[in-house]
């Protein structure tokens, strides 16, 4: 049994893969195993990942038909052994070679379920780095103040997990969703006991476009209006569960204007206006503030006029 599982999802990523995989290879932390699943990818990924497999013995490869992204981390969780689990996009990196060893050390020393860990972003177009995008003055944060710090975020990428929590509560990806990692980690933030957070292991993240505009579509809000109505019904939701919920309905409010949703998608989005009272986070405070001042309606057109002109994030 290998301690730690790497599932690295592959689809059509034949000029990034080499590096990712190698990023795990080389880890300092040995006990491992990589599982590559090849998701019906019509370049050479799916021959790129045999061939990296016959230089590491580590290295397992899984070929199935497209299923998308849900479908492959299940696949490759259900092949998995290892204690911990770590899922990694096939375009993403790890940018020290002790990042899984830094990890394993500190869910082990602080008990931890679910050890968070630090990113930066890499601008393709430009080839420059972000800052680290995590950051907290807290030793111990509690999970309260790794959600409203947004140190704990909805990424499957951004978390060492231990196995069990996944196959013993069926903690499973939803597949046909296109924001799936806003569902599992809030389903994780309900079963993890003790959440840490590590600064000094950073993932690189590979953003290919600076601009969102071309990427929110009418089925991505719709699918984070189901995700929300689900959670929000939810009957063992804590306080730092319903503060991850509330940041998440405000990206709902913004991308809803991207994808130039109907009048009666937005009527069912302002229905769970609620969802803003628990503002113990800055960003929902503020927003639940300007909604109190002006209705929702208009602060959902503010936010997403803050945010694609101030913020130039759109």
């Amino acid at each position: 049994m290998s301690s730690v599982s790497v599932i690295i999802p592959v689809y059509n990523v034949e000029n990034y893969l080499r590096q990712c995989v190698e990023s795990v290879v080389n880890q300092t932390y040995k006990d491992i195993e990589i599982i590559l699943v090849d998701d019906g990818s019509k370049d050479s990924s799916g021959n790129l990942c045999d061939e990296l497999a016959g230089t590491d013995s580590r290295i397992k490869v899984i070929h199935k038909p497209n299923g998308g992204l849900a479908d492959a981390r299940n696949c490759g969780t259900n092949a998995a052994t290892g204690e911990w689990i770590l899922y990694l996009d096939s375009d993403d990196w790890y940018e020290k070679d002790n990042h899984i060893e830094i990890l394993v050390n500190q869910a082990h020393s602080l008990a931890s379920d679910v050890v968070c860990y630090n990113y930066r972003r890499y601008f393709d177009a430009s080839g420059t780095y972000s800052e680290p995008l995590c950051t907290t003055d807290e030793t111990n944060p509690s999970i309260q103040h790794l959600v409203d710090n947004k140190i704990y975020t909805s990424s499957a990428w951004s978390k060492l997990i231990k196995r069990s929590l996944i196959t013993e509560n069926d903690l499973y990806f939803e597949k046909g969703l296109l924001s799936e990692d806003i569902e599992f980690s809030a389903r994780l933030l309900l079963l993890a006991e003790k959440i840490t957070f590590n600064q000094d292991a950073c993932l690189v993240y590979r953003a290919r476009s600076n601009s969102i505009t071309t990427t929110v579509s009418k089925k991505h809000v719709d699918d984070l209006v189901y995700i929300v109505d689900k959670l929000s019904k939810f009957e063992n939701r804590t306080d730092a569960f319903n503060s991850y919920l509330a940041f998440q309905y405000c990206t709902v409010l913004i991308n809803a204007h991207i994808a130039k949703a109907d009048k009666a998608v937005f009527t069912k989005i302002f229905s769970y206006k609620w969802l803003l009272k628990y503002d113990s986070g800055s960003i929902v405070k503020l927003v639940h503030t300007v909604s109190r001042i002006t209705g929702i309606r208009i602060c959902s057109y503010v936010l997403y006029l803050y945010f694609k002109f101030v913020l130039n994030k759109l």
